[in-house]
C-alpha cells in the first residue's frame, strides 16, 4: 500500500463518518422539534378527560346549557386531537374551537400507536355514555360508567404520553451514541495516520542512510532492496 493511500484511508473514513453523523443528528433534532408539540397535545388529552367529566356533572346538577356546550366542545377537541395523534392531522391549540389556531402534528407509530388505538376504543364507549347523558339527562347506567371510567381513560392516555417521552429520550441517547462513536472513529483515524507517518519516517530514514553510504562510497558493504551494487 502506498504512503498516499495509507494517509488518505483514515482521513476519508473519518470524513465519511462525520458526514453520516451530522446527517443523523440533524434528522433526530428535527424529529425532536416535531415530538415536543405532539407530547404537549397528548398531555392535554389527560386534562380533557377530567374537564369534560366535570362539565357533565355540572350540567346534570344545574341544567345550565352553557355547561352542556362546554362539554360538547371539550369532547370535540378531545376526539379531533386523538384522531390526529393516531393518524396525523391538524389540532386546535386552545380550548375554544371558535377562535383557535390550528397546528399540524404527525401521527404515531409502533407501540405508541397501539396504545392510542386502545384509548380510542375506550373513548368510543365513553363518548356514547356522555352523549346519552347530554341527550337524555341523568340515567344511572351512563352516569356510573362515566364516573367509574373517566380516571381509567386518563390513565390509558397517560401511558401513551409516557411512551412518547420514552421514545424521545431514546432518540437523544442515539445522539450521544453517534458522538461517542465519532470520537472513537476520530481517535482510530489519528492513530492510523500517526502509524502511517511513523512507517513513512522509517522508510525515509532508511533511504537517507543508504544515500549516506553511497555518498561515502562504502559500496562493498552496501546491501539494499534492489540487490547489491557490483564492486570492481
Amino acid at each position: 500500500m502506498s504512503f498516499k493511500v495509507k494517509i488518505m484511508v483514515p482521513v476519508v473514513v473519518m470524513f465519511a463518518y462525520i458526514l453520516f453523523s451530522a446527517f443523523m443528528v440533524h434528522k433526530i433534532l428535527n424529529d425532536q422539534r416535531a415530538v415536543a408539540p405532539v407530547i404537549n397535545i397528548a398531555g392535554r388529552q389527560r386534562m380533557l378527560t377530567q374537564k369534560m367529566t366535570k362539565e357533565m356533572l355540572l350540567y346534570l346538577k344545574t341544567k345550565d346549557p352553557k355547561f352542556l356546550d362546554q362539554m360538547k366542545s371539550t369532547m370535540q377537541i378531545f376526539e379531533i386531537s386523538l384522531d390526529a395523534l393516531i393518524g396525523s392531522g391538524k389540532v386546535p391549540t386552545s380550548l375554544s374551537l371558535k377562535d383557535t389556531k390550528w397546528m399540524y402534528i404527525p401521527g404515531a407509530a409502533g407501540k405508541v400507536k397501539e396504545q392510542l388505538l386502545k384509548v380510542r376504543d375506550m373513548w368510543n364507549t365513553f363518548k356514547e355514555h356522555m352523549n346519552s347523558l347530554a341527550r337524555d339527562g341523568y340515567n344511572k347506567e351512563s352516569f356510573d360508567w362515566v364516573v367509574n371510567n373517566n380516571v381509567r381513560l386518563l390513565k390509558e392516555m397517560n401511558k401513551a404520553v409516557f411512551m412518547m417521552q420514552y421514545d424521545a429520550q431514546a432518540k437523544l441517547k442515539k445522539i450521544e451514541m453517534y458522538q461517542y462513536v465519532g470520537l472513537a472513529v476520530g481517535i482510530f483515524a489519528v492513530i492510523l495516520t500517526m502509524l502511517a507517518l511513523f512507517m513513512a519516517g522509517k522508510e525515509i530514514d532508511k533511504a537517507l542512510e543508504a544515500m549516506s553510504k553511497i555518498t561515502d562510497k562504502d559500496l562493498v558493504r552496501l546491501n539494499i532492496d534492489f540487490g547489491e551494487i557490483p564492486h570492481d
